[in-house]
């Protein structure tokens, strides 16, 4: 709540009562909603293969060659990666809140 000085009338009965009402129309559920919890998930992980696909790709194509990669197929899954997250925007979209 905010915090009045000396200066300031304090808050009426309404106002207080105004607040509270407010108050009581935000709903927190107990625990979020499953499918958020693994959206966020799928989206940490998306992430860290991403960074770990371009950190490979900063090497020299010598040491991708001994690790069993090119960079063409590195390239390819990033490609895919922001294929698949751009799916997953739209379904997440057209779920609506």
């Amino acid at each position: 709540m905010r915090e009045y000085s000396s200066r300031s009338n304090p808050p009426t009965a309404q106002q207080v009562e105004q607040q509270h009402a407010r108050l009581d129309r935000l709903y927190m559920p107990a625990m979020p909603p499953l499918w958020l919890l693994t959206l966020i998930g799928r989206a940490v992980q998306a992430r860290r293969k991403r960074r770990a696909v371009k950190a490979l790709l900063k090497r020299d194509d010598h040491s991708l060659r001994d690790l069993g990669y090119s960079r063409a197929q590195l390239r390819q899954r990033l490609n895919d990666g922001e294929k698949q997250r751009v799916l997953l925007d739209d379904r997440v979209a057209r779920s609506g809140p």
